[in-house]
């Protein structure tokens, strides 16, 4: 599996930059805003395949003014970020079930046993 998105970049913005202005901005680049993607509130530009690191090198140098960080979209990181999302969800979940109801030490074990099965599906 590809660790990098192809001809995709994210770029972060330093402050809260509306979607016109990031629009804008990449389309003197020539870069299509993805409009309904953002990744941890960076936006997602398209470049031509084979250019997204020049691509974002060039975004962060052309508006340092606005530019936080610019970087090929990182798709390894996503899905690990989405795993650890998801754990914490399940456990949100034991805690708010499995805890409030004040279960037998042996119901307690039983939801932990599902837990660790669930956390050994995430492994790559």
């Amino acid at each position: 599996m590809e660790r990098y998105a192809k001809g995709q970049i994210v770029v972060n913005f330093k402050n809260d930059v509306g979607i016109e202005t990031a629009e804008l901005l990449g389309n003197r680049f020539g870069l299509k805003l993805l409009i309904n993607e953002q990744i941890d509130g960076g936006y997602v530009y398209e470049t031509r395949k084979g250019q997204e690191k020049r691509s974002a090198e060039s975004f962060k140098k052309r508006y340092p003014e606005f530019i936080e960080g610019a970087d090929r979209r990182d798709i390894l990181y996503e899905q690990r970020y989405d795993k650890i999302q998801s754990l914490e969800d399940h456990a949100i979940d034991l805690k708010e079930t499995d805890i409030v109801n004040s279960p037998t030490s042996k119901q307690f074990n039983a939801s932990l046993d599902k837990l660790i099965e669930y956390i050994q599906t995430l492994k790559e």
